[in-house]
């Protein structure tokens, strides 16, 4: 990515979504020289705003003239006119202009700096509307959507929703939620986990521990989710039961209705 092609173009409309939501790529400022690129999709009447935390290296590659362009099979980026058509605002964020390398978000989920970043993001959709704003979490994405909120406090989101949360280690994950305070996160978290998730990082077992360690949360639900299409390929990549392969639609929607259903 470009970042001067950023910077000169704060603001590109492209493609508008099925939905009709106005679609669009910003840079925002995050950190002093740091741009923080960001994938937005605006309703007219949006009833919250959700961020949207991609796992593996977290890059999306943002294109000031042609949107996304990486990553568009994560369940999470691909389901996102789905999240805009139940009624949110919706935004995307690539890795900032300080992450570029091979490496992305590993390494960096844990990190200050990454709080930072998204707390731009938060910040940027407060100001669009008044309404509340969650972050979405999708397996490594779960490390950065814990971290941001135990680490913002009131600058931090209203909810927070783990989506096939990095509960275990292995020589390519060495960290998990089990290095995030947990305790810290002090808003409602819903955990949303596949009963038969065959990733050796992701158990469903691991869900009970992990509601049990937000001791501060105001609510900690886990809503198991069963059946779907039937896996390709790793259980750890986006065609299985970790990225609710052929469900797609219906959980999104639950997951929307616990938002709406919710005073935040």
């Amino acid at each position: 990515m470009n970042i001067i092609k950023f910077a000169l173009v704060a603001l590109v409309t492209i493609l508008a979504g099925a939905t009709g939501a106005a679609a669009a790529v910003e840079a925002l400022t995050s950190r002093p020289g740091i741009v923080q690129p960001v994938y937005l999709t605006q309703e007219s009447r949006p009833v919250a705003s959700v961020v949207l935390l991609p796992g593996g290296r977290g890059k999306v590659g943002l294109d000031a003239t042609r949107g996304i362009t990486r990553g568009k099979i994560n369940f999470l980026v691909r389901n996102r006119r789905i999240f805009a058509a139940n009624g949110f605002n919706v935004a995307i964020p690539d890795v900032p202009s300080d992450r570029q390398d091979s490496n992305g978000l590993n390494g960096f989920r844990l990190t200050d700096d990454h709080a930072a970043d998204i707390k731009a993001v938060i910040a940027r959709l407060r100001a669009i509307a008044p309404v509340p704003v969650l972050v979405v979490g999708r397996s490594d994405g779960t490390l950065s959507a814990a971290n941001i909120a135990a680490r913002l406090g009131p600058d931090g989101p209203d909810g927070v929703v783990l989506t096939a949360s990095l509960t275990r280690r292995s020589e390519v994950r060495p960290t998990t939620l089990a290095d995030v305070d947990l305790s810290q996160v002090r808003v409602p978290t819903l955990i949303v986990h596949h009963r038969e998730d065959g990733c050796v990082t992701t158990p469903f077992a691991d869900t009970r521990v992990l509601k049990a360690r937000l001791t501060q949360a105001p609510e900690a639900t886990i809503m198991p989710i069963v059946g779907g299409a039937i896996e390709s390929g790793n259980p750890c990549r986006n065609l299985s039961h970790h990225s609710f392969m052929g469900q797609e639609i219906d959980v999104v929607d639950a997951i929307s209705t616990w938002i709406k259903t919710r005073a935040f």
